[in-house]
């Protein structure tokens, strides 16, 4: 998944504004082998410096995060990006 529109989006914005992007993974499906997990949620947030690598979403680099941060394995996930502006 490319982040050209959000560049664009960024591009933009007016000088003096400042924004904030934030990343989570939402959706996650996880893998318990049927273990009764009710701990995990279906929502994580990402750092930015895991996200984004080279201009683009890393999928692969946010599922391992995904995966040490839980100590499971997971089937899958959506990735949401958030631009907030700072007033």
């Amino acid at each position: 998944m490319k982040i050209k529109d959000l560049k664009t989006l960024l591009c933009d914005l007016p000088d003096d504004e400042e924004v904030e992007i934030t990343v989570k993974a939402v959706d996650i499906e996880w893998d318990t082998d049927g273990e009764d997990v009710n701990d995990l949620l279906p929502d994580m947030d990402i750092p930015l410096e895991v996200a984004i690598n080279d201009g683009e979403i890393d999928e692969d680099a946010i599922g391992d995060y995904i995966s040490k941060e839980s100590g499971f394995c997971h089937y899958g996930f959506n990735i949401a990006v958030a631009v907030t502006k700072i007033i």
